[in-house]
């Protein structure tokens, strides 16, 4: 009786973690939009600044093709 009462007085466990809406985060940095540059550099920039945000989300590798 005493084991029955102490399981009722007990805390429920707490409720799982909320998956993180990765694409929500990588968005809310405000990632550049790439158009078209005849300087292959601008391209490279670009992709350097979109690979940083995406890490920053820590996305997986599909998550960043799906992003991009």
């Amino acid at each position: 009786m005493a084991n029955i009462q102490a399981q009722q007085n007990q805390a429920p466990p707490p409720p799982p973690p909320q998956p993180r809406d990765k694409h929500k985060e990588f968005m809310s940095h405000k990632p550049p939009n790439y158009s078209h540059s005849v300087d292959p550099l601008h391209a490279d920039d670009w992709l350097k600044e979109v690979e940083k945000m995406l890490d920053i989300a820590q996305c997986n590798d599909r998550e960043k093709v799906m992003y991009a």
